[in-house]
């Protein structure tokens, strides 16, 4: 069921329809929330940043434009054609977030715009820490789920407990985090207007479900604490789990 629908948000981000969306970017906020990220970050210019789920390539061209050094993965082959097509001064290749083709420590900062929700966070994640540098900093703009214990009815938004407990453990440590949900509204109705429905994202039923766990729409910074390695047999069980 989650490969079909991995599918059908890829099929989804490959719709030229998409490029009237603002920033040509299908995710709430577009540009404005990356420039928040980049801020709240405090990375410098010149640091080597990774793009994981870059899509048509928007962030990944806007943040080589004002002085980083930039890598873009997705798994789509279309969308890494266009990306290359559009800003031949970035890097970029088809990839899976769960299997990165780069060697450990490569970067000093990895950025997931709204594609942790969708995918197996846990491994994203696994593979966001080694391909960090120590100190490295992980950035993330994605929907969460107000209310804890919801996972199954709401597949698609992050559970505050869960994610926060996969971040501790993996050696990530918080640094900054703020509430920009009123961009979700926005981004629902103009992805309504650019494509004629929301139905590609969102399924009748989990309409029902976003009214009881009345999502919010975060950015967070994360820094890598240890060079330690973590071992990679830890269970998604064992991960600890913390309140907000």
């Amino acid at each position: 069921m989650r490969i079909a629908r991995e599918q059908a948000l890829v099929n989804l981000y490959e719709d030229e329809r998409l490029a009237d969306m603002p920033d040509g970017a299908l995710r709430p906020g577009g540009l404005g929330l990356t420039r928040e990220l980049i801020r709240l970050s405090g990375l410098a210019p010149g640091s080597s940043v990774l793009d994981v789920g870059c899509g048509f390539g928007r962030s990944a061209g806007f943040l080589a434009s004002v002085g980083y050094d930039v890598t873009g993965i997705d798994i789509s082959e279309k969308l890494i054609k266009q990306a290359s097509e559009r800003f031949p001064e970035v890097r970029f290749s088809t990839a899976d977030a769960a299997k990165m083709p780069f060697e450990a420590s490569r970067f000093d900062a990895v950025i997931f715009e709204c594609v942790l929700s969708l995918i197996d966070t846990h491994s994203a994640l696994r593979e966001a820490r080694r391909v960090l540098r120590p100190g490295g900093v992980l950035l993330v703009s994605d929907v969460f789920s107000g209310i804890d214990g919801h996972r199954a009815e709401a597949k698609y938004f992050l559970e505050p407990s869960d994610f926060n407990g996969q971040l501790v453990n993996l050696d990530f440590e918080v640094s900054a985090a703020e509430d920009r949900t009123g961009v979700l509204r926005d981004f629902y109705a103009q992805l309504i207007m650019s494509t004629g429905s929301a139905d590609s994202i969102l399924r009748c039923d989990e309409r029902a479900a976003i009214k009881r766990i009345k999502p919010r729409y975060l950015l967070m910074t994360c820094h890598r604490v240890t060079g330690e390695t973590v071992a990679d047999d830890l269970p998604q069980s064992r991960l600890v789990t913390q309140s907000r």
